[in-house]
C-alpha cells in the first residue's frame, strides 16, 4: 500500500472512531471538544489527501498520454526519414498529408470547448482498450458556442464509447475499430458512431435500448443499426447550430 493510501486509511479510521464516540458514549465537555476537534481535523486532513490523490492520477495520466502521442510522433518522423534516406520520394507525400491530416483532426479536437472531452479523446489510446478509436471533426466545433447542453454532450459520448469497449470481443484477424463523427447538420448537432468488428450483439442491444430509454427527448435522438461485425449509432441533438 502507498504511503498516501496508507495516511488517507489512518485519516478515516480516525473519522470514523471520532464519530462513532462522540454518538455512542456520554463524556465530559472537555473530552467531547477534543473528539469533535480530532474529527473536523481528521475530515478536513482525509478530503485534502483524496484531492492531492486525484491530481496525482491527473498528473499521472497526462504524463502517460503525451508520451503515447511523442511515441506516434517520433514513429511517424522515423518512416519518413527512412523513405528520404531510401530516396522513396514519391512515398513521402502521401505520409506527409496523413500527418497533416492528423494534425487538422487533432486541431478541431482540441478545439472542442469541452475540456472534459478533449482530455477523454486524447487520452484513449494511452490506455489498453478493446478497440481503436478514430475521431473525425468535419469542422472547428466549439461546444460552447453551441445551443447544446456540452456537459450531455460529453456524457453521452463517453457512455457511448465504453458502451462499445464493454460489448467489444477479441478477434484474430484485423483489430475491433470506433469511428466517431462529430459534425454539424443544419441546425443539429450529429454524433456519428461507426464501430467494426466482433462485438456482444446482445449486450450491445440492451445497453442502446437503455441509453435511447434515458435519452431520446424532444432535444436528443438516437437511432442504431445494429448488423454482423458492423454497428452505426446517431445521436442527434436538434436546434444545436444556434447561439445560446
Amino acid at each position: 500500500m502507498s504511503r498516501m493510501k496508507l495516511l488517507q486509511a489512518l485519516t478515516l479510521v480516525i473519522f470514523v472512531a471520532s464519530l462513532l464516540s462522540l454518538a455512542a458514549y456520554a463524556m465530559p465537555f472537555f473530552a467531547r471538544w477534543s473528539f469533535a476537534a480530532l474529527l473536523v481535523v481528521s475530515g478536513y486532513a482525509f478530503l485534502r489527501l483524496e484531492q492531492a490523490r486525484r491530481q496525482a492520477a491527473c498528473d499521472d495520466r497526462l504524463i502517460q498520454t503525451v508520451s503515447h502521442h511523442r511515441h506516434d510522433w517520433m514513429n511517424d518522423f522515423q518512416v519518413l526519414l527512412g523513405l528520404m534516406k531510401l530516396k522513396k520520394f514519391d512515398s513521402m507525400q502521401p505520409y506527409m498529408d496523413k500527418i497533416k491530416a492528423r494534425m487538422h483532426q487533432e486541431s478541431c479536437m482540441a478545439k472542442l470547448g469541452s475540456s472534459s472531452l478533449i482530455a477523454y479523446l486524447m487520452s484513449f489510446r494511452a490506455d489498453k482498450r478493446p478497440l481503436e478509436l478514430e475521431v473525425n471533426v468535419e469542422q472547428e466545433i466549439n461546444l460552447a458556442q453551441l445551443n447544446v447542453e456540452k456537459d450531455g454532450v460529453t456524457s453521452l459520448l463517453k457512455e457511448t464509447v465504453e458502451c462499445f469497449c464493454g460489448c467489444a470481443q477479441g478477434s484474430d484477424g484485423e483489430p475491433n475499430r470506433l469511428s466517431i463523427e462529430i459534425g454539424l447538420e443544419d441546425t443539429d448537432l450529429l454524433l456519428d458512431f461507426v464501430y467494426d468488428g466482433n462485438y456482444r450483439e446482445d449486450l450491445l442491444g440492451e445497453a442502446v435500448t437503455a441509453m435511447k430509454k434515458r435519452r431520446n427527448n424532444s432535444r436528443v435522438y438516437i437511432e442504431e443499426e445494429i448488423g454482423q461485425n458492423h454497428v452505426v449509432l446517431t445521436c442527434r441533438f436538434k436546434n444545436a447550430a444556434g447561439r445560446i
